[in-house]
């Protein structure tokens, strides 16, 4: 601590003047994105999440964060999972990456959205928002029904499960769907 007294009157103010400024300047993003989220395409295979928020001033980098779970929405960041980073100005993001509701694969079809502007001196949260996805149409349209069909007991394939589900249901525990692109594609047909 002898250097400290070895600082002249004219060093200490001379120091204060350069440091104190930028100290006292240096802020997160402000104000803080207000954040909407609507649904898109409601009726067709590209339905997605649609995000816009107001641009903060100062800030260098928006991230965008999600949850399905609305008991954790106050547990923000560790509940919540990171979408994108998109940069300075941005202020439009559409979420292909949603899933529609279907009561098998994705129950909780609301997603919970926060956008979080941020710089070097630290980040700024906007306001949740949410958007329900719908369950798609699983039919294709012709007369047959579509979708998919198992049958188990040796006949030709119809309209529902039927005795199919037992053997659906094994199938499905005994891991031989190859990850769940093909049991959705069962389940919604596409």
């Amino acid at each position: 601590m002898g250097w400290l007294r070895r600082i002249t009157p004219v060093a200490l103010v001379a120091l204060l003047s350069v440091s104190l400024p930028s100290i006292l300047l240096a802020q997160a993003p402000a104000p803080a994105p207000v954040l909407v989220a609507e649904l898109m395409d409601a009726s067709t295979e590209n339905v997605h999440i649609k995000l816009t928020w107001t641009d903060s001033a100062g800030e260098t980098s928006y991230l965008i964060y999600r949850t399905q779970d609305e008991t954790q929405l106050a547990d923000f960041p560790a509940a919540w999972s990171l979408v994108d980073t998109v940069g300075t100005g941005t202020t439009v993001f559409h979420d292909y990456s949603v899933e529609p509701y279907n009561i098998v694969l994705n129950p909780k079809a609301t997603y919970y959205y926060t956008v979080v502007a941020r710089n070097v001196d630290g980040d700024t949260e906007s306001n949740i928002d949410s958007a329900t996805m719908p369950a798609l149409d699983s039919g294709s349209g012709g007369s047959g029904g579509g979708g998919c069909f198992i049958d188990a007991s040796g006949g030709s394939a119809g309209s529902s499960l039927g005795g199919g589900a037992i053997l659906l249901l094994a199938l499905l525990l005994s891991g031989l769907f190859r990850g769940r692109r093909i049991f959705r594609s069962c389940l919604t047909g596409h």
